[in-house]
């Protein structure tokens, strides 16, 4: 009876359930508690976005320089028919000489080939200078020699200027940078004297025959045309 009761009851499966029906630790197995941020911190405020700049205004273009207008020197003998340059930008002014005895007289023409202007009407040896394209930019000259002759164009601010005096003899063209006021001129020649200011329009401020002394109204203008056979004086 003892064998048989030792058989049947086995000590060691009581101690094996026993530990693996024991309940966890539940401290062990509970989730981590999520830490709360304290009730008096606050916030940090996000940075406001800076302006953008305002562009910068684009500077104003620099004005065109005015072209310039390089001498042209056309020489001959005799009556002839020669061409001259076609310029339209740029005040030009003929210088014309002649050597000869006899009549000597320079008529302009245009490209369609109507006449523009009497340049020049003289005897015997000239030397002057005239307005080239002041008005109309000629394509042609007609010249009436019996000797040599030059024909020399250039720009107008290479010419003498008056800039509130100015003395010369026989036909010029000055380049005026004095402002509008009184013109005092002499002259002491015998054949016709004659003033123009070239500005907007052209005016005529003096036209008499020999010797002259007098004072006129001077407008704006960008050039004075004399037309001379003697000496002559300007001022203010």
């Amino acid at each position: 009876a003892f064998v048989v009761l030792a058989v049947l009851v086995d000590p060691g499966d009581d101690a094996g359930d026993a530990q693996t029906d024991a309940p966890q630790d539940a401290a062990a197995t509970a989730p981590a508690p999520t830490e709360e941020p304290e009730a008096d911190e606050e916030a940090t405020p996000e940075p406001e976005p800076e302006p953008e700049p305002e562009p910068e205004p684009e500077p104003e273009p620099e004005p065109e320089p005015i072209p310039t207008f390089e001498p042209v020197v056309i020489e001959g003998r005799g009556d002839d028919v020669i061409d001259v340059p076609v310029v339209t930008d740029v005040p030009v002014v003929a210088t014309l000489t002649h050597a000869g005895t006899s009549n000597f007289a320079v008529i302009s023409y245009g490209e369609s080939g109507g006449r523009l202007d009497l340049l020049v009407n003289e005897i015997g040896r000239y030397e002057g200078t005239v307005p080239y394209n002041f008005v109309e930019s000629p394509a042609e000259f007609e010249i009436s020699a019996d000797g040599a002759w030059t024909v020399t164009l250039s720009d107008l601010r290479d010419q003498p200027v008056y800039a509130g005096s100015a003395t010369g003899r026989g036909d010029q063209v000055l380049l005026v940078t004095a402002e509008a006021g009184r013109l005092t001129a002499t002259h002491d020649g015998e054949s016709n004297f004659v003033i123009l200011a070239w500005g907007s329009r052209r005016d005529l401020l003096v036209n008499d025959i020999g010797a002259y002394d007098g004072t006129v109204r001077l407008p704006e203008a960008i050039a004075l045309e004399i037309n001379a056979d003697g000496n002559w004086t300007l001022s203010e």
